[in-house]
């Protein structure tokens, strides 16, 4: 699920929600009210390199020191 952030004008919050949907019903977590103005975000994607690690330093490998380039420092032995 994306997350969008959002702007609350009844409170002044700026505030990130998690929804399954661009269209899907939010509300403000400090008051509560619907009329939201939806802010610009950027958004970022983790990639797996060729041994499967994700690029986000996420090492599923045991050793958890498999080098191949997930950022755990390691390195890896086939």
């Amino acid at each position: 699920m994306p997350i969008y952030r959002f702007h609350c004008p009844e409170c002044d919050r700026h505030f990130e929600l998690l929804l399954p949907r661009y269209d899907a019903e939010a509300h403000c977590p400090a008051c509560q009210s619907a009329e939201l103005e939806r802010e610009n975000t950027s958004f970022s994607a983790v990639t797996k390199n060729a041994s499967g690690c994700a690029a986000s330093g996420n090492c599923p490998h045991e050793s958890a020191a498999c080098g191949c380039g997930c950022g755990c420092g390691g390195h890896h032995h086939h």
